[in-house]
């Protein structure tokens, strides 16, 4: 538990921004959080968990950062419902109006923006280039070929869901980090294998239950069988979207640096973070299929 990331879930960062900033700063200075209904649509069933964990309830508003999540097949059949024999949606029954003045959320609306790395929602790539900057006073820039400072050994390991990434100065040839994705419960099974065995050693690993990742959640939309799609096309057609958006740069966006500035006091601020203790065990061991 003292090795887990104390940063929360995009999910949950944004949760804090509308409660809490946007509310105030964009709809009305005397709103309460607790006034905010903050729905989020998802890939992932276990999200409505993380939303409902005691951590992200406000004992003084009595709210959650994250009201109701909604997965994005559950999205998917809401709206075939409401179709209904129509053929159509009318989205724009009851539009938002946002404040003209806060040209910072005109900035961000209405586009779609990467951070780098996969679809994952995860933060392996942005660890590793803000480490190598910070650590080593290198300027890592993704992908490898393209690294003036370090050489970058991406290593596959059973499959591409577990990947070991290995930072190298190229002045000493020395190993200055070592990363490792690893997605799905096979390949973490192995991974906590290894690390029990004292076989391998990484500075920073990024977890995630699905193969895949978050873009193959348990409640991503499926393809249709009819139409022969088959689930590994459809997810390489997500990642291939994905990676087509316009894409930010965290350290150095000024639209990130005026959030961070101007509505959560700074890059260290706590309301970014969450913190995690132990759970007691409510069912016995032979109950789980993965035995670790």
């Amino acid at each position: 538990i003292d090795n887990l990331s104390r940063v929360k879930s995009p999910q949950q960062i944004m949760g804090t921004l509308t409660k809490y900033f946007f509310a105030s700063r964009v709809l009305s200075q005397n709103i309460s959080p607790a006034h905010i209904f903050h729905v989020t649509v998802m890939p992932c069933y276990d999200k409505k968990l993380e939303a409902s964990r005691p951590n992200f309830f406000d004992e003084s508003y009595q709210t959650r950062d994250v009201d109701c999540v909604i997965s994005t097949s559950e999205l998917m059949k809401m709206i075939e419902e409401k179709v209904g024999s129509e053929g159509f949606l009318n989205f724009s029954q009851s539009p938002i109006v946002i404040n003209p003045q806060m040209s910072l959320i005109d900035e961000f609306s209405g586009s779609f923006l990467s951070h780098g790395g996969s679809g994952s929602g995860g933060y392996l790539e942005h660890v590793l280039r803000f480490s190598s900057k910070k650590l080593f006073n290198g300027n890592l820039v993704l992908p490898p070929e393209s690294l003036v400072y370090f050489d970058l050994i991406v290593e596959t390991q059973r499959n591409t869901d577990y990947q070991d990434f290995t930072l190298i100065g190229k002045a000493s040839s020395q190993v200055l980090l070592r990363f490792a994705k690893v997605y799905g419960f096979r390949n973490v099974q192995n991974l906590v294998r290894k690390l029990k065995n004292r076989k391998v050693q990484y500075d920073y690993v990024e977890v995630m239950a699905c193969p895949g990742a978050c873009l193959n959640g348990g409640g991503q939309i499926r393809p249709d069988p009819s139409s022969g799609v088959t689930p590994k096309q459809n997810l390489d057609k997500m990642q291939e979207i994905y990676m087509q958006q316009q894409r930010i740069e965290p350290l150095i966006d000024a639209r990130i640096e005026a959030v961070y500035r101007e509505w959560i006091g700074g890059f260290g601020s706590p309301l970014l973070r969450t913190n995690f203790r132990a759970v007691e065990k409510t069912l016995p061991t032979s109950n789980f299929s993965v035995q670790w």
